[in-house]
């Protein structure tokens, strides 16, 4: 609750947002659902384009039914497209 709020000014907006995330993956683990949501949320409409964020908002829309899903999909694929390849031998980030 005490990360829901902005700090004054939006001071450490992006730590505070991406702590918030932490949070709800520490809490949720492997089934992100209503706090996983909330957090990435709060990021508003455009999401930093990271792996871990990307990766946890389509999880969390596919788990809880939300429409965003296949948008959120879209933009997962089209930043592992954007990755460099693995080296032979080197597992990659996961699939969507």
């Amino acid at each position: 609750a005490a990360l829901e709020a902005p700090f004054s000014v939006y001071c450490l907006e992006l730590p505070r947002l991406e702590t918030r995330l932490d949070l709800a993956h520490v809490i949720e683990g492997n089934a992100p659902g209503e706090r996983m949501r909330a957090a990435i949320d709060g990021f508003g409409r455009e999401v930093p384009w990271t792996l871990q964020i990307l990766t946890a908002r389509a999880g969390s829309y596919a788990r809880l039914g939300d429409p965003r899903v296949e948008e959120a999909r879209r933009e997962l694929r089209a930043f592992l497209r954007l990755l460099p390849p693995q080296p032979p031998g080197v597992e990659g980030p996961p699939q969507p």
